[in-house]
């Protein structure tokens, strides 16, 4: 499966019909004239990147490498680079994506991804990165530097499970219908999170 940043919504993804062409950089692309044809009306764009970043890749190179553990991780957060809100999808697939998706996945933590994934899409963590992350006018940057500056409370397993509870009622719902209206469980997800803060009425108005 192949996504765009445009396909990631809050704690899913929609999965379109693109494909995915694997051409490997020491091929000749002269075998491939179809795809060379379509790809030489970008050709003078693809180059000005490759000269802009100094990299030693052939002009019709439209992937960086990355590593492949990240698109076949059984369990992973995908973030888009750029959103207008704090939007974080979730997948157990295997997925690959364009260049403009990033993707968290677990490490050695106590923290549930699924707990990470609730806070921060909440919107106590919109106002975080608004106004601490990064921006470009009113769109909220979101790649590692931001996302890894932020201050994650950190609670135990039992404590997790309230918040892994309510997404996982989001993801079965995002799957029957990736357009599905969860705003109840999600601002159910916001009240707690307003509590894990301690935050009081008025700082939560």
């Amino acid at each position: 499966e192949f996504i765009k940043n445009s396909d990631i919504n809050k704690y899913g993804v929609e999965v379109g019909d693109a494909k995915l062409i694997y051409l490997r950089w020491e091929d000749d692309i002269e075998q491939y004239l179809t795809l060379k044809r379509h790809l030489s009306r970008f050709k003078e764009i693809l180059l000005d990147q490759v000269r802009r970043y100094e990299e030693d890749y052939p002009w019709f190179a439209l992937h960086r490498a990355r590593e492949q553990g990240i698109f076949d991780s059984a369990e992973k957060i995908l973030v888009p680079y750029r959103s207008k809100s704090n939007i974080f999808g979730y997948s157990v697939d295997k997925i690959y994506s364009s260049r403009d998706v990033f993707y968290i996945t677990p490490k050695n933590s106590p923290l549930s991804l699924k707990y990470l994934l609730a806070l921060l899409n909440s919107k106590l963590y919109y106002l975080w990165l608004y106004h601490r992350g990064k921006r470009k006018g009113e769109i909220l940057e979101l790649y590692q530097q931001p996302l890894s500056e932020i201050p994650v409370k950190q609670i135990s397993a039992t404590e997790q499970h309230l918040f892994v509870a309510l997404v996982d009622q989001i993801i079965t719902a995002k799957l029957r219908d990736p357009r599905a209206d969860t705003t109840g469980l999600e601002q159910k997800i916001d009240q707690h999170v307003y509590k894990l803060y301690d935050l009081t009425p008025e700082e939560v108005k």
